[in-house]
């Protein structure tokens, strides 16, 4: 029997008909489209985080419903869900598509955001005119007006009214809050401004609420990663619901454990020559875990860092270096965008739950209201759109919110390490950091780690540890190993109902012996009396952590207790391990 043509692992392409036609693997979404086919899901907006595969779900969208590609239908749809010709709906093709993508627009220049907002209002309009072949004496683009994004659309549609246009619009929007979420981080008033009351984001959605009425734009779906704006959309164009929460749609972007196994399967040779189990138990720990429902629904694995995962195992048969892909990787800095719309002192709360213990308990906002100051519960809440929490668990509308996955936690390593490195004024040496991991793996020492940790540490002012923390102390550690791939860190690792302050374990992809163990502790005021009781205390602890199930199977292992001071100077204490 002829072998299947085996498909290719997708890269970043969000459009639809060029992942089909190049021969590359797509996870069939299409049977979410007949969920929008009633009335009350008409106009829609939904929001997921960046690379959560919104602009491919629009792009999937626009191929079905638009009617320049119907003769093109069973070549792109053939093979999927909405192909079949009982599932297809009797809106297929049957649209024109107008489309716009507010994505990239720079808002650093508050004089020129405006006018690249109506660029893009044109663009999608220009775009639409030429797809479809109305250009004409009344319908020309040099009589669309372009003083602002909303008089381009009030006058594309009484001209469009003027030649007697007679077709159903669908409105895609991409990345609707785009811009308006980097204007909220740094420039709040001036956000308020443009979506609030007269502001020109508001009155751009007036106008689609009009032509709504007037009967030209029959269907409306706007995808985006906050609901910072929405109170413009909605108010401008009320009409609109939000579906982000509807447990039906949660697995409608982003992939499922299954999927990805579907994909494996797909696009691999010999799928069966590969360690799936390990394979699966990786990938779980690196990219899995965002959950957007309360309601048990299972958790999804974010798809560029998928692709980009399973990219490099079929190209070079390794894991890709680093495990994260850069573009995720910069996003810490969103972190710190985000801690700022509020004092710091309660955005040190939330950053210390989430560094202390991954999660933290609060509500979730799912409006904004600019009438008000911006709260605890807004920036959790923000965190969560963003992706960088995710849910856990809900009861009485208290969410318990977790860090979804150890690409995340990465984040907020990097997070930490920046802003401590901006406090300081040290700077974190990747040279530095890659002997000290040969070190620990290659001979077992840990010498030069808390060589480095001490040179951090003796920067710290007396003001500074008034209110130090072993926690601290554990994260100075973590900032440091965290910037190597070569061992992944485990905080409060549980085994048996006991928690290890750090587990740090090889990364399968490096060939490393050692592995460790470390309990930490910080003596404010120290006396003899009163280190030989901590001591004697820590390493009681350890004791009994390498005695668990979990932690006793772990092969070359080392465990190290280390007391820090005012004296800031690490003293170490090894705990001898069987095995």
């Amino acid at each position: 029997m002829k072998k299947q043509l085996i498909k290719q692992i997708p890269a970043t392409d969000s459009d639809f008909s060029e992942i089909i036609r190049n021969n590359n693997y797509y996870i069939d979404k299409t049977r979410y489209i007949p969920y929008f086919e009633e009335s009350q899901r008409k106009f829609a907006v939904f929001l997921r985080p960046r690379r959560f595969g919104k602009s491919l779900f629009l792009s999937t969208l626009h191929y079905y419903y638009g009617i320049e590609h119907k003769n093109s239908f069973q070549e792109l749809f053939g093979s999927y869900y909405i192909g079949d010709p009982k599932n297809t709906t009797t809106t297929a093709n049957s649209y024109y598509i107008l489309r716009f993508d507010f994505s990239g627009i720079y808002t650093q220049n508050k004089d020129t955001l405006q006018k690249d907002f109506t660029a893009r209002v044109f663009a999608g309009i220009s775009s639409f005119l030429d797809r479809y072949g109305l250009n004409s004496d009344k319908l020309a683009k040099d009589k669309i007006d372009s003083t602002s994004g909303h008089s381009s659309l009030e006058s594309f549609f009484r001209l469009l009214s003027e030649d007697n246009f007679k077709g159903r619009i669908f409105i895609l929007i991409d990345e609707y809050d785009h811009f308006t979420n980097e204007l909220f981080s740094f420039d709040l008033e001036f956000f308020k401004d443009i979506v609030t009351r007269n502001g020109w984001v508001r009155k751009f959605y007036e106008t689609i609420k009009i032509y709504v009425g007037a009967g030209y734009v029959s269907r409306f779906f706007a995808t985006g990663v906050t609901p910072v704006t929405l109170d413009a959309m909605t108010s401008g164009f009320n009409i609109t619901r939000n579906l982000t929460f509807q447990s039906e749609l949660h697995e409608m972007m982003g992939f499922t454990e299954a999927e990805v196994l579907e994909m494996i399967n797909g696009t691999f040779e010999e799928p069966e020559s590969l360690n799936i189990d390990q394979i699966i138990l990786d990938i779980r720990a690196w990219y899995n875990g965002s959950r957007f429902s309360d309601d048990g629904a299972q958790k999804l694995y974010n798809p560029q860092m998928m692709c980009y995962f399973l990219d490099s195992l079929k190209r070079t048969g390794k894991y890709p270096n680093p495990m994260a892909d850069i573009t995720v990787a910069s996003d810490y800095a969103k972190i710190s965008k985000i801690m700022d719309l509020i004092p710091g002192r309660i955005s040190s709360e939330i950053i210390d739950d989430v560094l202390e213990n991954e999660s933290i308990r609060e509500g979730l906002t799912l409006q904004f209201n600019f009438e008000l100051n911006i709260s605890k519960v807004d920036l959790v809440s923000l965190l969560f759109y963003n992706g960088l929490l995710t849910i856990e668990s809900v009861r009485a509308n208290t969410y318990t919110y977790i860090v979804p996955n150890y690409v995340i936690k990465q984040l907020y390593w990097a997070f930490f390490r920046s802003k401590l490195s901006q406090k300081l004024d040290f700077e974190y040496s990747n040279p530095v950091v890659t002997d000290l991991v040969a070190q620990m793996g290659e001979e077992g020492k840990i010498d030069l780690l808390i060589e480095c940790v001490n040179n951090i540490f003796k920067k710290l002012s007396n003001r500074d540890l008034i209110n130090y923390k072993e926690i601290d102390l554990k994260l100075l550690f973590v900032s440091v190993l965290s910037m190597s791939p070569e061992y992944i860190l485990y905080s409060e690792f549980e085994s048996d109902r006991k928690y290890t302050d750090l587990l740090v374990l090889r990364n399968s992809e490096y060939n490393l012996k050692y592995q460790y163990l470390f309990e930490f502790k910080f003596i404010k005021d120290e006396t003899e009396d009163k280190f030989e009781k901590v001591k004697e205390t820590g390493l009681k602890q350890l004791s009994d952590y390498i005695k668990t199930e979990k932690i006793s199977s772990i092969d070359s292992l080392k465990a190290y207790l280390i007391i820090y001071s005012g004296k800031k100077q690490g003293r170490v204490f090894e705990v001898g391990v069987t095995l």
